[in-house]
């Protein structure tokens, strides 16, 4: 694999202090295939730089993607930029679109005109260079993906970071590492990180989804692997856990996706502290239990028998790698022991209903995504009758079960119980128009429609109004929300699962955040974006990659 890509003249001859100062301000963000979030990824960084105050400039070269759809940009918005470089008396400004404070689309036809990608090239490191180092604190290049496209690999030259952007399966690692090995063969001393998206610890079967590098050599013939050398240059930045609030797809509101997926999160910690709690004998070391008890979270369909024993054989062999990158055979020792502590997880009647409840869920929000409305309406999941069955079923049991009543359970159930009386008010109409009418809306030619731009605009922007009208939102809908949590607790018998304050009195602060905080997440669902989102774990990973990316780019 040989690539005989020239770089820009700016390079090749002696680079003006302005050339180099923009080249180490730009930062190329690609991927080795598509449909990995590359260009959400590329969108999100630029806001966030945004909103922290630098000067921000995002030029869009992916012919399969568009970041102004992403932000919401109308045609005729682009229309009044100029589209190409036939001219040699054109400006800078020519080919900027303001998009808000901090935030420009550059060159935002670019990726209509491939043919012009070399005078676009020669004005963004050459012509333009004083200005664009002036104008902005870091550049932004969203990539097509691949490296079969002439304005990928192009670019590499030109900057002096590569961003890549993956996810946790084999397919995406293997086409990444191959991504890498084009850059290297280009830019031997770029810096690359490595942005992990829809992060979880381990995939099937035991694949490693942090070891990009090594998933992509094990593949490969020895000439195409990436050296020692060159894998010390590619750094893990971002993991980003999956978080279906984030999901660009999910173009409208859902309160019912967002108030569910918080209740199955609690399920599963609940899940995984019963687990741990259910005693191995003591023969099994503590890795061992620790890689059972992940398989049994990931595979609920537990059963003491000798096929379940061989499918962890099957798991720990492909985590517990040989010297040579290829899976093991493991023989799991005591087998005995560990067939009593399945059966005994087997036999569980908490495990049971947690395994339950986790199903039910799952399977509801996944209706509830598939659904293009703003809010479910009647017959909806908001009536499922086992869904109340299998939640409540999960609290009594905490409540009720002395051996279950510790302090971390009952404060987790006392958390699903406030999710849960949230879910039961998604069926009001009244409460549900509280949050609907807060979203930005304008008029189109099809009808009304959320007004993406405004309300990421607000967002990055910190508008106050905007905030003063958020927390009018949550000041009217507090008191609706302790009568619902009363009336769940005064029906079912849940008073152990209040959330008390030092007094023993119920923590009405606590309520308060957990309101607000949801609220704020569900409110910016569906934006594509993180910046709105200040309570998730998806969110903060995102914000400390992007603070890793942005003081390595500007170190000088």
């Amino acid at each position: 694999m040989r690539f005989d890509i020239m770089a820009p003249m700016s390079e090749l001859q002696a680079p003006s202090v302005a050339t180099t100062s923009v080249r180490r301000k730009s930062v190329a963000i690609g991927s080795g295939k598509g449909g990995v979030g590359k260009s959400t990824t590329a969108v999100n960084l630029a806001i966030q730089y945004a909103r922290s105050g630098l000067s921000v400039a995002l030029i869009d070269l992916d012919p399969l993607s568009n970041t102004a759809v992403i932000l919401d940009i109308s045609e005729n918005e682009l229309g009044r930029v100029r589209a190409t470089f036939d001219r040699d008396d054109d400006q800078l400004s020519d080919h900027v679109l303001t998009v808000f404070k901090n935030l420009e689309l550059v060159f935002p036809h670019a990726k209509t005109n491939g043919s012009a990608s070399h005078a676009m090239r020669e004005r963004l490191y050459g012509r333009f260079a004083r200005e664009i180092d002036d104008r902005y604190d870091i550049i932004l290049l969203d990539l097509p993906a691949g490296i079969g496209a002439e304005e990928n690999l192009s670019f590499l030259p030109s900057v002096a970071s590569l961003l890549v952007v993956t996810n946790p399966e084999p397919t995406a690692h293997v086409s990444s590492g191959g991504y890498i090995k084009a850059a290297f063969e280009i830019v031997p001393t770029l810096r690359v990180f490595l942005w992990h998206n829809k992060y979880v610890p381990a995939g099937e079967h035991g694949f490693d989804t942090r070891d990009v590098v090594g998933n992509y050599n094990r593949h490969v013939s020895d000439d195409l692997k990436i050296s020692a050398t060159e894998r010390a240059r590619v750094v893990d930045l971002a993991f980003i856990p999956h978080d279906a609030a984030l999901d660009l797809l999910q173009q409208t509101v859902s309160y019912t996706v967002n108030v569910q997926a918080r209740m199955r999160e609690i399920v599963e910690l609940l899940l995984e502290r019963r687990l741990a709690n259910i005693a191995f004998a003591p023969t099994v070391s503590e890795r061992l239990r620790q890689l059972i008890r992940f398989y049994v979270r990931r595979n609920r369909d537990v059963a003491p028998s000798a096929e379940y024993v061989a499918r962890i054989e099957t798991f720990i062999g492909d985590v517990v790698r040989s010297a040579s990158g290829k899976p093991v055979r493991v023989s799991l020792s005591g087998r005995t022991d560990i067939t009593a502590y399945l059966d005994a997880v087997h036999v569980d009647p908490f495990v049971r209903d947690l395994t339950v409840a986790h199903r039910v869920l799952t399977e509801s929000i996944e209706k509830s995504a598939n659904t293009s409305r703003m809010f479910s309406a009647a017959g909806s999941v908001f009536s499922s009758r086992n869904l109340d069955a299998a939640l409540i079923r999960v609290m009594r049991r905490v409540a009720a079960t002395p051996n279950l009543a510790t302090p971390e359970n009952r404060n987790l159930a006392g958390l699903l119980m406030f999710y849960y009386a949230l879910f039961k008010l998604g069926s009001s109409k009244a409460v549900t128009s509280l949050v609907t009418d807060f979203i930005p809306t304008r008029k189109t030619r099809n009808g009304t429609r959320r007004d993406t731009r405004t309300q990421i605009r607000l967002l990055v922007e910190r508008d106050e109004r905007y905030h003063q009208r958020y927390f009018a939102m949550v000041r009217a809908l507090f008191p609706v929300v302790r009568t619902q949590l009363s009336r769940i607790v005064k029906t079912f018998g849940l008073n152990a699962l209040i959330l008390r304050n030092a007094e023993k009195k119920t923590n009405a602060n606590a309520y308060l955040k957990l309101l607000t905080n949801f609220l704020h997440d569900t409110v910016n669902s569906g934006l594509g974006i993180f910046v709105g989102f200040a309570f998730n774990a998806a969110s903060a990973a995102m914000r400390d990659g992007a603070d890793r990316l942005s003081r390595i780019v500007r170190q000088k």
